[in-house]
């Protein structure tokens, strides 16, 4: 065997790899093994025109230097004209060879850049903006949920100065501690919703984990009249930290039992599973309560947006947040028997989707 035949038999010998490659990765079929191998040939061979037509084109240019050079040394005549028309179609060919397609690629990849860089910043000052936003809302909202408590408190304050002897003014005090208290409550609340950064992972029976927290509300459940139905489709373990995914559960659970409250039969239904795929695991809680009127779904995940009259209206924001710290997703929708219904969505593998990104 020549060593053209030889380097053409390794060639071959490298396409049906790959293709056997391909085949067994992706299950492919005859017609796609085909399809394939023509890809691979026609991609090959493109290449090696590109490279036949540069190398005769180096060819040419010593052929030309030469015949140039011989022309100079017996008839400059000849060598002027024959340089002058052979040199200009030899140049078209190095442009067309070497050149073009180098400033093409500059001229892509800096058009490329710019776009990129211009989209990055427009991404960049829509995030700070909706970032600027939030926290101008979530400094509205301190505002708010500490300025009345605080105002009624230094009223009853003052009036108690107005008359020190006055016998409401043991009255006066306590009201003027339990709004105090509020206050405290919502910094409290405040400071929670700030701190839930720091997750630990670990692997955790989602199953075990629900069956703890629903134990926790048997009191609840039987004092409130409340069928409160559990079903688990053994979504098995996923990577989690525990404390933060429980005050999930908890949340979901208290806020559907809240939500039942003024119902004259109050159903609680959840639930929990995993996809086809085993990548992700589910929970939904759903109540037949008064529901969420559409205006104000968006709003509920807002931090201090409470219909509740003693909520502190954290609640939703935090176990959002938290959700989101899994990297999962949590939404709500209506049910088509009414109610509420609210589904959250997590990843069984925490790490493997980081890796993924």
């Amino acid at each position: 065997m020549t060593a053209p035949q030889a380097q053409t038999h390794r060639r071959r010998l490298r396409r049906a790899a790959r293709r056997r490659s391909r085949r067994r990765d992706a299950d492919t079929s005859p017609w796609d093994e085909e399809e394939l191998a023509f890809e691979d040939e026609a991609g090959e061979s493109t290449l090696e025109q590109e490279a036949e037509r540069r190398v005769r084109v180096v060819r040419e240019t010593v052929h030309f230097l030469i015949v140039i050079g011989v022309l100079a040394l017996f008839f400059r005549p000849a060598a002027f004209w024959v340089g002058l028309f052979w040199g200009f179609g030899l140049a078209k060919k190095w442009s067309r060879l070497f050149i073009e397609p180098e400033l093409r690629q500059r001229w892509i990849d800096r058009e490329v850049h710019r776009r990129l860089d211009r989209e990055v910043g427009a991404h960049r000052r829509d995030v700070e903006g909706q970032h600027s936003r939030s926290m101008g809302e979530l400094a509205a909202g301190v505002a708010e949920e500490i300025r009345s408590p605080i105002h009624s408190a230094k009223a009853l304050v003052q009036r108690m100065g107005e008359d020190p002897a006055s016998h409401d003014n043991v009255d006066h005090a306590g009201v003027a501690l339990e709004e105090l208290g509020r206050v405290e409550r919502s910094i409290s609340h405040l400071l929670r919703f700030a701190r839930e950064g720091d997750f630990r992972f670990e692997p955790v029976d989602l199953a075990a984990l629900i069956n703890d927290v629903v134990d926790s509300f048997d009191e609840r459940v039987r004092s409130e009249g409340i069928a409160f139905r559990i079903e688990l489709a053994t979504p098995g373990k996923i990577s989690a930290d525990r404390d933060k995914l429980r005050r999930v559960i908890v949340n979901l659970i208290a806020n559907a039992f809240d939500a039942v409250a003024t119902v004259t039969r109050p159903e609680v239904l959840l639930e929990a599973g995993h996809d086809l795929a085993g990548a992700e695991v589910w929970i939904r809680v759903r109540d037949n309560g008064p529901g969420i009127p559409t205006e104000r779904i968006e709003e509920i995940w807002s931090p201090f947006f409470t219909s509740k009259e003693d909520g502190s209206g954290l609640g939703l924001a935090i176990t959002k947040k938290l959700v989101e710290g899994h990297g999962g997703q949590i939404e709500v929708a209506e049910p088509p028997t009414g109610g509420s219904e609210f589904i959250v969505v997590l990843p069984r593998d925490r790490a493997r989707l980081e890796d993924s990104r």
